[in-house]
């Protein structure tokens, strides 16, 4: 049951994070008339880039952020 948990929460977690969606994210969160280089910028700075799996895991608190 446990697993059958993690692996639905991984699969929302992923749908919810596609790029589309953080593209939205990031013009919601800065500025309307951000450019295409200043929404990979603004997703890059805050690790919306990094792997679904390690963000995943993040998200869970099972990894440690990078320092």
């Amino acid at each position: 049951m446990l697993l059958t948990a993690l692996a639905l929460t991984f699969v929302v977690f992923c749908l919810t994070n596609i790029t589309p969606n953080l593209g939205k994210l990031a013009t919601r969160q800065g500025n309307l008339r951000m450019t295409d280089a200043q929404v990979a910028t603004w997703l890059g700075n805050r690790a919306y880039l990094d792997p679904n799996v390690t963000r995943y895991g993040q998200w869970l608190g099972v990894l440690c952020a990078a320092t």
